[in-house]
């Protein structure tokens, strides 16, 4: 009966024996209406499980116990492999990684053969490390040094200072690094070919000595060179470093065997038969290089070396033309074919050498200094033929002209004639080649180096001192030095670098000097130029300079400097009266005020009323308004007691001059002198009329600051003192009054308010005035180191501070028998100082003053100075 619909199975009867849920072991259904059994249970089938059977619990427990033994078994053999497996990672690992004794086992049998002084030789050694701490998978490896090591050391070597540098990106330079590593390991791994050997070859070329002790270098290196004779046993380099290595280790054997091994493998490379030649005794040397021969008979470097193995000189020459029929265009092979032979065969074998190789310059000129002086110009022309562009051959022709021709000005029109030529074949010039040829023979070649340097340099360059210093420093020769500039000069005779340049040179050579000078009268003008040689000749010798002067002033040149040289020559011999005639002289050619004063100062020494006078009136025709002859005017005037001319002088000078303080000091000198209760009272109004006209002076109010102290008015000396300073733009010299004259147990604080009002003008030159102040109260503090550190700053700021000066000598001069650099430090005090021109100080002037005429030396005025200060 076939369902008619979805659900119409549910009304159907069931098979036959069907009891729903059996399969599945449900005893029965408890719906909402009956919760009884569903069906009724079979006899004893509720007691299944109330006894067990005993037949399956025995089959279990034999089944456990076959577990276990096949468990048991399983494990063992499991255990067995492993041990298996182990011992061969260790052995195989013991391979690639041997103990020292077994690294070292092959020099045992040879340690045992060494003597006590051998062992005594053996360095100690160095760069041990700890094995409890080794890191054994780290054995050859290449570990990078850290960033941070890095960036320490850059940092070490940077300058500090308050702007900070660039830091370095180290992200990036690890990952360059790690990159770069990277690559090195990969290529050396793959193959032999993708290694650097030039790299390699010249890191070891950097390690002159590899010592036993460098084990692992040691094995880098064989094993490197091991790998490339295997791959590539056709390259000679595998096998030299090889050999090379085993040498460097004293294992002269191996190294023999290598290399001849070598040899075998690599018969076209004549460098590896030149090592062989090399490492082997030299009885077999000959052999060795006659099997070379053998196989490359064209390389020249294996005849050069068969001939320098022979000691037989005519064996030598048998080799040589051997040689020569098989390489014919080896010019080292000529040359040194040449050498070997002597007389007429000599000849005839240099003449074949340049039919030979026509083109080489150095067979030519060869051939030309073995001929005699005719043969040689014949040569040499023939050369140019060939070889017109070389300047070699130039030089070379230039240079037999000089030596065998003994004629240095045709050589000089040799290099002239090259000039041109090469000018009209636009051909560059290198000028260090000629320069560098021509300086090889200047003992024996001057006149060609001369022309070398008339001709080929340029002259017309900008930075002309700037290219001599060059080929000074290039060359280092004083004679080449000396020719530069004596041409230089010629060139630009009005470039007073140049000429001192070429004193300098000349260094104390009278003679050299002396036409130095005969050559600078005849083209110098410039005045600058002359005061310098006069400074260069008043510190020679008095009669050398002397002669020197006078040439120059009787060939009419030089102008005031030398005429005021001269003078001082003579002053300080203590000629007055020639100094006199001097200074006359000079003012008919100079017209000089400087030389009116220095007449004046002569005629006052002297004692000479008409000469000062005359200079005088000399002064007047020349610069009536010159306040130093109005000094020398109201003095004159004072001294003669005429009172009346010397105020008319004054007050007539200061109409036209307001401005000048020392006719103002001048002026109130004046009426100081003047007999009457009222003196100082004039002074005082002159003093009080130049504070109005020049408020700003602090020169002037100095000079009255020191005017009134001295006539007891302390508290208006003070008062001045105090407006001075608020008045005085500049008042570094009101400041260091007031340090000097301040009581001693308030001078710090002074000195502290001195250095804040100077802040910001630390590079005021007025600002030195303040420092020496200081400086002078930390010496009497007997703070000395200190204040020779403050007394330098001075002169750091203004270097004609004369008293600074004076005072650095009185401090290295206390240190006499305390330090052993002493005469050094003086000698370097009076050099400085003397570099220093117009020097200013109160003890500086005083000492200068003494001697109105002789003009002290640097070194008498410091140690016046000193003694003055003490």
């Amino acid at each position: 009966m076939k369902p008619q619909g979805k659900y119409d199975f549910l009304n159907m009867e069931g098979p036959k024996g069907y009891i729903a849920g059996s399969l599945r072991e449900d005893t029965g259904f408890i719906t909402q209406n009956d919760i009884g059994p569903a069906r009724t249970l079979m006899v004893g089938e509720g007691n299944f499980d109330d006894e067990p059977e005993e037949e399956n619990g025995v089959n279990d427990e034999i089944a456990e116990k076959t577990y276990e033994i096949v468990e048991k078994r399983m494990e063992e053999r499991r255990k067995k492999r492993k041990e298996i497996r182990e011992k061969k990672e260790q052995e195989e690992y013991e391979k690639k990684h041997p103990t020292i004794s077994q690294q070292f086992a092959d020099i045992k049998d040879e340690i045992k053969k060494m003597s006590l002084e051998d062992w005594m030789k053996i360095p100690e050694a160095t760069g041990r490390r700890n094995q409890k701490v080794q890191n054994e998978f780290l054995e050859g490896r290449h570990m990078p040094l850290p960033d941070t090591v890095i960036v320490s050391n850059y940092n070490l070597n940077q300058i500090k200072g308050t702007i900070i540098p660039t830091q370095t990106d180290l992200i990036q330079l690890g990952n360059t690094r790690k990159k770069t590593l990277q690559l090195s390991l990969d290529g050396s791994k793959t193959s032999i070919s993708s290694v650097d050997v030039n790299g390699y070859l010249t890191e070891l070329g950097q390690n002159q000595e590899l010592t036993e002790n460098d084990v692992t270098q040691i094995k880098q290196y064989k094993f490197l060179f091991k790998s490339m004779r295997t791959t590539k046993p056709q390259l000679a380099v595998g096998w030299i470093q090889s050999a090379l290595i085993e040498e460097s280790l004293g294992h002269l054997s191996a190294a023999r065997k290598l290399i001849m091994e070598g040899t075998q493998k690599c018969p076209n490379s004549d460098e590896i038969w030149l090592q062989a030649i090399r490492l082997h005794p030299i009885e077999v040397r000959s052999d060795i290089c006659a099997s070379a021969i053998a196989v490359l008979p064209k390389k020249p470097s294996l005849w050069l070396e068969a001939i320098e193995l022979e000691k037989n000189i005519i064996e030598k020459r048998k080799i040589a033309h051997k040689g020569l029929e098989f390489v014919s265009n080896s010019i080292e092979l000529w040359k040194k074919t040449i050498e070997l032979e002597d007389g007429e065969i000599q000849k005839q074998t240099m003449k074949q050498a340049v039919e030979t190789l026509p083109q080489c310059v150095e067979l030519w000129i060869i051939f030309a200094e073995k001929e005699s002086y005719e043969n040689s110009k014949k040569i040499l022309n023939q050369s140019l033929k060939i070889l017109p562009k070389e300047p070699l051959i130039w030089i070379a022709a230039a240079r037999i002209e000089e030596i065998k021709g003994h004629n240095p000005e045709k050589a000089i029109g040799i290099i002239k004639k090259a000039l041109k030529y090469f000018d009209k074949e636009n051909l560059s010039i290198e000028k260090n080649i000629w320069i560098d040829e021509g300086v090889k023979y200047i003992n024996e070649a001057k006149a060609t180096l001369k022309g070398i340097i008339e001709y080929i340099i340029d002259y017309k360059e900008k930075d002309l001192i700037s290219f001599w210093k060059h080929i000074e420093q290039t060359y280092s020769n004083d004679e080449i030095t000396k020719m530069i500039y004596q041409h230089a000069v010629q060139v630009q005779p009005q470039n007073d670098e140049l000429w001192m340049e070429l004193i300098r040179v000349c260094g104390n050579d009278e003679k050299e000097i002396e036409v130095v000078f005969q050559h600078a009268i005849d083209v110098i003008d410039s005045k600058e130029i002359w005061k310098k040689f006069v400074e260069w000749c008043m510190k020679r010798t008095p009669s050398i300079a002397q002669s020197l002067l006078q040439k120059i002033i009787n060939k009419g040149k030089g102008g005031e400097s030398v005429w005021l040289g001269i003078i001082d020559l003579e002053l300080n011999q203590n000629h007055l009266l020639e100094a006199f005639n001097y200074v006359q002289q000079g003012i008919k050619i100079c017209k000089s005020i400087r030389l009116i004063k220095k007449g004046i100062k002569i005629a006052l020494s002297l004692k000479d009323e008409e000469k000062e006078n005359e200079m005088i009136l000399s002064g007047d025709s020349i610069d009536p308004q010159n306040v130093g002859l109005i000094l020398f005017k109201i003095k004159r005037e004072i001294r003669k007691q005429n009172f009346i001319n010397a105020r008319k002088i004054y007050e007539n000078a200061l109409k036209l001059n307001e401005t000048s303080v020392k006719l103002w000091d001048a002026a109130a000198q004046c009426e100081l002198h003047q007999p009457g209760s009222f003196s100082v009272s004039k002074a005082r109004t002159i003093y009080e009329r130049g504070k109005n006209k020049n408020p700003t002076s602090q020169d002037l109010w100095i000079s009255l600051i020191h005017f009134e102290r001295e006539n007891g008015n302390k508290k208006v000396s003070d008062s001045y003192l105090s407006e001075g300073i608020k008045v005085c733009k500049s008042n570094g010299k009101l400041w260091k009054e007031i340090i000097q004259t301040s009581p001693i147990n308030k001078k710090k604080t002074t000195c502290s308010d001195a250095l804040r009002a100077f802040e910001g003008r630390d590079k005021d030159v007025d600002y030195a005035n303040v420092v020496f102040a200081v400086a002078e109260f930390l010496y009497n503090s007997g703070k000395k180191e200190k204040a020779e550190e403050w007394f330098r700053k001075v002169i750091f700021i203004d270097p004609n501070y004369g008293d600074a000066w004076i005072w650095i000598y009185k401090i290295i001069y206390e240190k006499k028998g305390k330090i052993t650099d002493f005469e050094m430090k003086k000698k370097d005090c009076i050099e400085k100082c003397s570099l220093c021109e117009h020097k200013k100080g109160l003890i500086w002037s005083q000492v200068k003053r003494r001697n109105e005429c002789c003009q002290y030396s640097i070194e008498e005025i410091l140690e016046k100075g000193r003694l003055a200060i003490n």
